[in-house]
């Protein structure tokens, strides 16, 4: 597994999930589409870089994953690069295809180094108000793990945070549901993007 950590000791973390980044206006939207999600994502990383809080992205970055105009690109790059370090895991949105290729946008961000995309191989692992976190992550289309890899394991985190983008089967998305919930031994938490509604948190 490669490891992405940092040596820098957060205040917290501060999850954002689905920004769905686009550069024409959806739908009937009346507003400037792409400058509301834009300055929401500049509030938010703005919030994490005042409050020490390390930013992770839940999936669904931008919500066409290519063709995107570049000056969005572009600002997406400044807005990433005032916070030390962002991490997340890539969604449906994200993917042109099954598999996540650098002709998709999200990975021209990943390869300037604005964002690190975890994945079964590749997580992070950071200090959060002296405890040692490790983050991994299960992106659109790939299995969740039945429990934390050994590997992981072994390095005696204080807590483990597991970022996802899945269909899970919770109250209030029974009806879109694919995945039900149950326990990942050795995993606390487990943080799901894609479901654009609030709902409360389920215990396994």
């Amino acid at each position: 597994m490669i490891k992405a950590g940092t040596t820098q000791n957060y205040q917290g973390i501060l999850l954002i999930g689905d920004p769905h980044l686009e550069g024409r206006v959806p739908g009937f939207r009346k507003d400037e589409y792409p400058r509301t999600i834009l300055n929401k994502l500049d509030y938010a990383l703005s919030t994490a870089r005042e409050q020490g809080l390390l930013p992770l992205i839940l999936g669904d970055l931008f919500h066409l994953p290519r063709n995107n105009p570049n000056w969005l690109v572009v600002e997406m790059m400044q807005l990433l690069s005032q916070v030390p370090e962002v991490a997340g895991i890539y969604g449906n949105h994200d993917l042109h295809e099954n598999q996540l290729t650098d002709d998709d946008s999200i990975s021209v961000l990943a390869h300037a180094g604005r964002i690190t995309l975890l994945d079964h191989r590749r997580y992070l692992e950071s200090e959060v108000q002296g405890s040692r976190v490790i983050i991994g992550g299960t992106p659109w289309g790939q299995w969740l793990p039945s429990e934390l890899p050994q590997e992981l394991a072994q390095r005696r985190p204080d807590l483990v945070l597991w970022l996802s983008h899945h269909d899970i089967i919770v109250p209030g998305y029974e009806e879109q549901g694919h995945v039900r919930p149950r326990a990942l031994p050795g995993i606390d938490v487990v943080a799901n993007g894609h479901i654009h509604r609030h709902l409360q948190e389920v215990r396994k």
